[in-house]
């Protein structure tokens, strides 16, 4: 079987702290989040030293050829949620994206 990703940047499991709060502050249902992916990296927020995170299916990412973090803009229906921390103070924030709501 071939390789799904090359890059050093693949695709990892959900971190605890975007899972808690997409599951506490936007209620999305467990369910929803089992078989979902995210890439990190980090960047600026507002002049912060932040990780970026965005989550979405990796079936259908590894179908349109995504590879990394920025692939996905060439394919932003494919982001399921967006957002970013700020690992300093622990603030989170998270936006639904993409076409289909779940």
């Amino acid at each position: 079987m071939p390789l799904l990703w090359w890059t050093r940047d693949s695709p990892r499991d959900i971190p605890q702290w975007a899972y808690s709060y997409l599951v506490t502050r936007l209620n999305v249902a467990h369910e929803a989040l089992r078989d979902l992916k995210c890439f990190e990296r980090r960047d600026l927020v507002n002049s912060t030293l932040s990780v970026l995170i965005r989550i979405f299916n990796p079936e259908e990412a590894r179908r349109a050829g995504v590879r990394d973090f920025t692939s996905l803009d060439r394919h932003p229906e494919l982001i399921r949620w967006e957002g970013w921390q700020d690992p300093a103070t622990g603030e989170v924030f998270m936006e639904q994206k993409g076409c289909e709501r779940l």
